[in-house]
């Protein structure tokens, strides 16, 4: 049981006894009860009465729980947005929340790569105990001896390392040295990383690792490097005997670094691990050509920031048993809806019976394309065979070259299989690749200035921002809608708004959704964003060379409710998915042609677009296919124009529930699910 969640169940037992009465007397209570990421518990209630203290007062008492937050909204508030408030409180359930894994769900950001970095293969997971640890160690050492080239291993399983389990490394090495998590802690401490020295975090796996003469690494120049997660190891620091607060041991800092690192903030959490690899590639006692990366198992924002983003190739690790079904479909949508997915192979593993796993698992692949129209009947995929003899390397059984005997094509092949072939296919295969990669340029999206601009936003507290912006508005007297019409003002803007790193995201064209409850700011950056003198000091920000121009294209109260309900697709006999799309083509040119003040002259008349039949006729008759892409002609010139004068327009689309209710938002082919298809292409 989690206390905060049994929190709330009490209270809301309490508000639907509460409920029930009041509608005994005819009066009525809307609550919604939400819940962040920081666990901060906020009540929601709309009602003529205030709720008895007695509902909730005990409760933030109860075994030490913090105060839950009461946020009546008045019948201004009400008024003021009907259909918002209407929607918030009518949906299914009584909580909701915001949650890590709705917030970073697969394939939501694209695949992007730092063209100062070799090729990143990562092996992921959906279950442990498959062999993808192993498979992973085995094929370093075996593209190391087969090409001579240099390896970094980074151990990105940090609830659950087990990579010094592989290379015979012992535990004075082990604990002799750190890991990711203390690199990235250390690094945001320390504002120079270069001051880091590398060799406090990276083990150089030695030829005296091995009883075998080559070693490792081989005898053709290869080197193996391995990042674990981190520093393990429970033996008290030197000069820590007497720390307090659970820092004693390494083992400690480790626990302590981890808890304080954001996976979920994917956009810092990737320039955090992209810089670390640019760290480690750039020295010259390490400058591996390729990168391997061990993903945490099951669905988490290891894979989904940082392996699945990163990476170049991806190996997926499932087994055939209806409990792997959900994890390999959800990895192959995750790699289907991906703008640039990396390249993808499956690897079905650890079989008993080798051959006929194969074949089970080629038609769960086959019964995903029928159900999901997805075509991944040309990924490459191979099977593992379990081995007894496999099973002992990492463990205290492990006689210190069992690895390698996998790794050898001389003593026995690596037991995988495809289509009757035994041994070795696979780590060949990837072998090969790699080195192919090496001499094609990548096919994902390139990392560069523009995806992740140098801004340099200076830190401050949050005393330094509310401070002075209590002053203000307490000096002003300024009533609510004052205060807000104030707030867009150059004077205001300059003197009191304070920059932020996630605002450089209004300028990245794969970023198109911006989130949060009412009341939270969102009009408010829309609004400053119209004032140019804002706009020029944001661009001068975030080192935006381009002249941006910011367009909000629904203006408020203009054309209420535009009965886009009213609108079929079947008066025109086009497929709804078409027939909204070009609704909202339509839309965006028309409003781009008669208020984005462009030097551009269109063959085709504007419209005047008001919510009654004419414009609903006027509309369908641009849709017409010549008429159409006339239109689309006309953006696509629009489009080049602004590139020919290294200028930027953003479109924006507050107050879009304005156009159409709230309350259609939710169903499937909709207008509104048509828009946001339409703007992640």
């Amino acid at each position: 049981m989690i206390k905060s969640f049994n929190q709330i169940q009490i209270l809301q037992k309490r508000l639907e006894e509460r409920k029930s009465n009041l509608q005994k007397q005819n009066k009525d209570l809307k609550y919604k009860i939400t819940k962040q990421l920081n666990q901060k518990t906020t009540l929601n209630i709309l009602s003529e009465d205030t709720l008895p203290h007695d509902i909730y007062a005990d409760i933030d008492n109860k075994e030490g729980y913090p105060p839950i937050e009461i946020r009546y909204i008045d019948a201004d508030d009400y008024s003021d947005d009907k259909d918002y408030w209407d929607n918030f409180f009518n949906t299914e359930s009584a909580f909701e929340g915001t949650t890590r894994r709705l917030e970073n769900a697969f394939g939501k950001y694209p695949s992007i790569k730092n063209n100062d970095l070799p090729t990143i293969v990562s092996f992921y997971s959906y279950k442990g105990g498959v062999g993808r640890s192993t498979t992973l160690a085995a094929f370093a050492s075996y593209h190391a001896r087969r090409t001579g080239a240099k390896i970094l291993v980074i151990d990105c399983d940090f609830e659950a390392p087990g990579f010094s389990n592989f290379y015979g490394m012992d535990d004075q090495d082990l604990s002799a040295k750190n890991g990711v998590v203390e690199y990235l802690i250390d690094s945001s401490y320390i504002e120079d990383r270069n001051a880091l020295n590398l060799d406090n975090y990276i083990h150089t796996i030695s030829a005296s690792a091995s009883k075998d003469a080559i070693g490792y690494a081989g005898d053709k120049g290869g080197a193996i490097y391995v990042m674990k997660s981190g520093n393990l190891s429970v033996e008290t620091i030197e000069g820590n005997d007497n720390a307090g607060n659970g820092l004693k041991t390494h083992q400690d800092h480790y626990l302590q670094g981890l808890a304080r690192i954001d996976f979920s903030n994917s956009e810092f959490i990737v320039k955090q691990f992209s810089d670390m690899l640019t760290h480690i590639c750039s020295n010259r006692d390490y400058s591996p050509d390729v990168i391997l990366i061990d993903s945490r198992t099951g669905f988490n924002d290891i894979f989904n920031n940082i392996a699945l983003r990163l990476s170049d190739m991806i190996l997926g690790f499932f087994g055939t048993s209806r409990q792997n079904i959900a994890g390999i479909y959800e990895f192959l949508d995750t790699i289907a809806i991906m703008k640039h997915s990396p390249e993808t192979i499956l690897v079905n593993s650890l079989c008993s019976d080798v051959s006929d796993s194969y074949l089970d698992f080629k038609e769960i692949i086959a019964q995903y394309d029928k159900k999901t129209d997805n075509d991944m009947r040309n990924l490459p995929i191979w099977s593992v065979e379990y081995n007894a003899k496999m099973s002992k390397i990492g463990t205290p059984r492990d006689k210190g070259d069992d690895l390698l005997i996998y790794t050898d094509p001389d003593r026995y092949r690596f037991p995988d299989y495809q289509n009757g072939s035994k041994g070795d296919t696979m780590l060949e295969y990837l072998s090969k690749q790699i080195e192919r990669k090496k001499k094609e340029p990548s096919v994902t999206e390139r990392f560069n200035q523009d995806a992740f601009p140098k801004f340099n936003v200076q830190p401050v507290t949050k005393e330094e921002i509310l401070t002075p912006l209590l002053e203000f508005f307490t000096k002003e007297n300024y009533s609510h809608a004052e205060g807000k019409s104030s707030m867009v003002e150059n004077e205001f803007l300059s003197k009191y708004f304070y920059f932020r790193n996630y605002l450089a995201d209004i300028f990245k064209k794969d970023i198109f959704l911006v989130r949060g409850y009412k009341g939270t700011g969102k009009t408010l950056i829309y609004k400053a964003l119209q004032n140019k003198e804002f706009t020029k000091r944001l661009s001068t920000v975030y080192n935006i060379n381009s002249n941006c121009t910011f367009l909000n294209i629904v203006t408020y109260n203009k054309y209420p409710q535009l009965g886009l309900n009213n609108y079929s697709h079947l008066t025109l006999g086009l497929p709804e998915a078409t027939y909204y799309k070009r609704f909202w083509v339509i839309y965006v040119w028309n409003e781009i042609m008669t208020r984005a003040n462009l030097d551009y002259v269109s063959s085709l008349n504007s419209i005047t677009i008001t919510n009654d039949e004419l414009t609903r006729r006027e509309i369908e008759k641009l849709m017409q296919t010549d008429t159409f892409l006339k239109i689309e002609k006309d953006l696509q010139a629009i489009d080049k124009l602004l590139k020919e004068n290294d200028d930027k327009l953003v479109i924006s689309f507050d107050y879009l529930d304005d156009i159409i209710p709230l309350q259609t938002w939710d169903k499937a082919n909709n207008a509104i699910a048509t828009l946001m298809d339409w703007c992640r292409t």
